[in-house]
């Protein structure tokens, strides 16, 4: 992903947090420009999955084993 690239969210989050967007507003242009936040959205709304369960799913499904990103992001202080 290219982090020029205006449909990368971590570059959306930076406008946003820059500029005092509404929060709803950047959600929502998440959504329509990321396919994959789109897929994860609509699990939620329609499963009784929790956000962690959709992620760990969705690793799954390209090939990342979740609980070494887990192990990662807890090394990184992320809980």
């Amino acid at each position: 992903m290219n982090p020029l690239n205006n449909n990368n969210p971590v570059n959306l989050m930076m406008q946003f947090l820059n500029s005092g967007g509404n929060p709803q507003q950047l959600a929502e242009q998440i959504l329509q420009q990321n396919p994959q936040a789109r897929q994860a959205m609509e699990q939620l709304r329609s499963t009784n999955q929790s956000p962690k369960e959709i992620a760990m799913q969705m690793a799954k499904q390209r090939g990342i084993n979740p609980e070494q990103m887990m192990q990662i992001a807890r090394k990184m202080g992320i809980k």
